[in-house]
Order: C-alpha cells, then structure tokens, then sequence
C-alpha cells in the first residue's frame, strides 16, 4: 500500500461528483459532548486557529467495481458516517470576553459537539466531465481548502464516472475520500476503502451490510485524557522524552540525510518524495522467516535494515528519530476511525553490531523502550518539557495485510493519499507490510542532495534486506560500506 501526494495517483477523465455531510437540523442544534478531545486533537486544533498547521488531510483513492449508482453511493456514505461517531463531531475553541485581548492567542476552551446519526445527511453536487490532470488539481485545492480541524464537515468524497474503456467503462468507477488529521490516521483510510465499498455492494445487491462493532474515537478520548494526567515532571515517560530531546539540543534531532546547500534551480519548492515496492510478498516472507527463527520480528528486522543504512550513509553509529505507533491496544479501536497515533523516541545504537542478529538484539531494545513511552500523549509531554519543536526525522512501520480487504487493494488500485507539506528539514519514512510486499513512502526536502541521500538511505537499507534473505541473520556487515553525503 503506497502513500503518496494526489498527484503521484494517475486519476482518470470523467465525470466528478463531489460527495459532503451536512446536518439536517440547524448548526445551532449541535448537542454538546462532554467527552474530551484527545491531546493531539487539541493541539491539532490550537495550531491551526493559530495558522501554523499546514494542510492535515488524509485521504485514499481506490476503484468500485460495480457499475455506477448515486444513490446507493449516497447511502454508502451515508452509513458509514453514521457508522463512526467521531465523523459526526467537531471539537471547537471557545472564548469569553477579555480571552483574546492578548496577542489573540487561541487560548479559550476546546468544548466538543455532536450530531446523533439522524440529523445528518449526504450532499452529491455534480462538478461535470474534466481531464484526469483537471480532477487531480481541482481535488488537491479543493481538499487544501475546505477540510480543517475548525470546520465541519471534517471529511468529503468523490465519485469518478463514465470512465473510458481502459480505465473500465461504466462496470467501475473510482472514488476518493478525503479527511482532516483531527478524525482519521493513516490506518483508518485503510478501514474505509473496505468499509465503504461493502457499503455500496450491499446497497446494489441488496442485502444487508456487515459493519464491524468497532469502538468511538470519542470514547478513546477520554482514555487519552487519563493518560496525560498521569503524567508529571519526573515521570518516566516525560524523563525519557526530556532526555532524547536535550540530546539534540531541543528539538527533535534531525535525520542526518538532508545537505545545507542552497535551492538551487533544479530543485522543487518545498517537499518531494515517492513510494515503491521494495520487496516482493515471497522476499519478505522469507527474510521474516529468518528472522523468526532467531526470536526476533518483522519491525525489529525493518528498523534494523534501516539503522544499519543510516550507518553506512551517514557515518552516525546511532539513528535517532521519532516513531509513530499506534494506540489501538483494546479490540473495540482495532477497526474504528479516528487518530489513533502515539508518538516515541526511537534511539538506536549499532555500533557494537558485529552482525544483523547482533543488530537486531539492539533494536529491539531500542524499540521496546520507544513503544513503552508512546502509550502516554506527546503533547501533554511537550508542555512538561516546555519543548515546542516538532518532528524532523520520523520513521512508521505498519503490517497491513490483516485489514479487513486488504486482498482486494491490488485489484482495485487502491492507495493512500497525504495532503501536500511544506518543509527544508523534515525526513519522513512509511514503511507498510502490505499482502503484496513491502513498500517505502518517503518525503523529504526537494533539494537533489536531499533526494540522493534518501534514494541511498533506503536502497542500502533494501540491500541490507535482501542479503539476510540469501545469506542469513549472521552474514557479516563489512560489505555495507559508508556512502559520501553531497556536500
């Protein structure tokens, strides 16, 4: 499963409807919920109104392959909003008299609201016939516009029809669904290209759908809360992070790919990156076989492969960066939508790595203690440390081959989408374990000295892969040899 910009998606001519909750009773009729926004949510929220969260949307684009109906899509949508709680809510900041005379910081109250299923309903506006490049531009803006944490509806959808026959004729049709970061993470635009498409075959065939009994969002918010009350100044969580981050001199320490030359005109503005298969479904099956066999798992072998190529690129015995992981550990989240990420410090030292098993031994240390720490919320850390920074170098993994139509995703040319970010340091990775292989989603400043170190980063973490594949955990690392950074 890739995860790439709108654009990086080939989107076919045809004709675009675009898809959006409304509410059916007046706005004024929202019905206040006392449950809290998460930590996340919250700063999510303060950021924005203070506009300095960039674009923060979510999205996936996948195929139906079923002839066209509007109003069996509209009922698709329909029930799976209704479906997950957290797509009927909005958390908004709110003041009183005298709350914003200084410097008119958003430092009023987060109060959440939400609509019961029935006093919602679906919009369909046709936009009309366009060119594939046409649909990617106006999908882009219109997303970068309109989907906002402070705004609700905080998701949209689009229908592509009347295909030409390559792309499928009138037997399919694609469908992009797009969302804002404060109700979805990565993994739920997974769920829902299964969610929604069983939704919409229900619909036509007419039987009845089968909808997971997943949890709210809602309700994990309050969970988030305890959490972060837990907390204080010499809590280990927050002792840990205070640790990490005095070590790169507060902030979140960089990834050591990234070259301080200036843009230069052959660079592009702002961020670039990719995504690609890096290993077959066979390849990865049987590197994680070899790794199995010495106690040790798919993530460890991953982050191993990848702090041994930072080695060789960087010349830096340790790879520091942060690690999402997700926060889904009671059954009833495993399938909800929401924003079920934390965030760890991930510190990883091989310089005492004689060999990939050695190497792993390490890393799984170092991810344990990573894992252990991300259970608490970030945010509410980053207040006790008085650290404001954000992330500069970030590395996720993810298994995905066990989401609910997932074997489908191929077939359906399903993908999952980012909206588009402006940066000169930040180096993302996503790796993802799909039922096809492994895949490597990057984004990293658009300088070419930037793209070159990265391009080296992951082809030498492959290589590193590939070798435990044919030669074994035991095989010796002399051959993964340092690289020469541009200067």
């Amino acid at each position: 499963m890739k995860f790439t910009e709108l654009s990086d998606y080939r989107l076919p001519a045809g004709t675009v409807t675009e898809w959006a909750p409304y509410t059916v009773a007046p706005e004024s009729e929202w019905v206040v919920d006392l449950r809290p926004a998460t930590f996340d949510h919250e700063m999510h929220l303060r950021r924005s109104a203070e506009y300095q969260a960039g674009n923060s949307w979510l999205g996936a684009v996948f195929e139906i392959d079923r002839p066209f109906d509007g109003a069996a899509f509209e009922t698709a949508l329909y029930l799976w909003t209704a479906h997950h709680e957290v797509l009927r809510s909005t958390v908004s900041l709110e003041y009183f008299p005298g709350d914003r005379a200084v410097g008119c910081r958003p430092d009023g109250i987060t109060r959440r609201y939400t609509h019961p299923a029935g006093a919602i309903g679906i919009h369909g506006r046709v936009t009309g016939a366009m060119t594939g490049d046409a649909i990617t531009a106006h999908l882009t803006s219109t997303f970068d516009a309109e989907l906002s944490p402070l705004t609700w509806p905080h998701h949209r959808a689009v229908t592509i029809t009347d295909l030409d026959p390559d792309f499928g004729g009138q037997e399919r049709f694609v469908a992009v669904l797009a969302a804002d970061h404060c109700v979805v993470d990565a993994y739920s635009l997974l769920v829902a290209i299964g969610e929604l498409r069983a939704f919409y075959l229900a619909e036509v065939d007419g039987t009845q759908p089968r909808s997971s009994c997943a949890g709210s969002h809602l309700d994990y918010g309050i969970h988030d809360r305890k959490a972060g009350a837990e907390l204080t100044p010499v809590h280990p969580a927050v002792t840990h992070w205070r640790t990490f981050l005095a070590a790169s001199g507060w902030r979140f320490p960089d990834s050591g790919l990234t070259s301080a030359q200036p843009v230069t005109s052959h660079d592009a503005p702002g961020s670039c990156g990719g995504s690609e298969f890096v290993l077959s479904a066979r390849e990865a099956d049987e590197v994680n076989r070899i790794c199995r066999e010495a106690g040790h798992s798919m993530q460890t072998t991953v982050f191993t492969a990848l702090a041994l190529a930072h080695r060789a690129v960087t010349g830096e015995p340790r790879m520091r960066a942060a690690m999402p992981m997700h926060t889904r550990f009671e059954p009833r989240y495993v399938d909800a939508i929401g924003w079920f990420v934390g965030l760890g410090p991930l510190d990883v030292d091989v310089r005492a790595a004689e060999s990939f098993r050695r190497a792993m031994d390490l890393t799984t240390g170092a991810i344990g203690a990573a894992k252990a720490v991300s259970r608490y919320p970030y945010p509410r850390i980053a207040q006790l440390t008085g650290c404001e920074a954000i992330p500069e170098f970030v590395i996720s993994y993810l298994d995905v081959r066990y989401v609910p139509g997932a074997a489908d995703w191929a077939r359906l040319k399903a993908q999952t989408l980012r909206g588009r970010t402006e940066s000169d340091r930040e180096v993302y990775l996503w790796v993802a374990r799909t039922p096809d292989g492994i895949t490597v989603s990057t984004r990293h400043p658009g300088t070419a000295a930037a793209a070159a170190a990265v391009r080296d980063f992951v082809d030498t973490a492959v290589e590193i892969l590939s070798r435990v594949g044919t030669e074994g955990v035991d095989a010796p690392l002399e051959g993964v040899v340092a690289a020469q950074l541009p200067a």
